[in-house]
């Protein structure tokens, strides 16, 4: 059911009722079967927009992923390499003194 006022809805969209209804977890497993079919179809209806995360202070979209995301992990193995590939040099160097 969709409020209507002046030939506009209440709240807009999915996202604007989710955020309206203050939630601070996921209440789905404590609602009746009719609440409970509600809520599971706005969830649904935001989740058409952008995916529904969970947060600690309610739902949020969540943030869509790019390569940035993974410009991080891509740095740290790259000195992970360069790392391993000095202590192999060290190695057979310590090893030529040796024998």
């Amino acid at each position: 059911m969709t409020y209507r006022h002046g030939g506009r809805t209440a709240y807009g969209n999915a996202w604007r009722r989710l955020r309206a209804l203050r939630l601070p977890a996921d209440p789905s497993g404590r609602l009746g079967p009719a609440a409970g079919a509600r809520f599971a179809r706005l969830l649904e209806q935001a989740g058409r927009d952008e995916p529904v995360t969970w947060t600690d202070d309610g739902p949020r979209p969540e943030e869509p992923s790019s390569w940035r995301d993974g410009l991080g992990c891509l740095a740290a193995a790259v000195i992970g390499v360069v790392l391993v590939a000095l202590c192999v040099v060290g190695l057979v160097t310590v090893l030529r003194w040796v024998l």
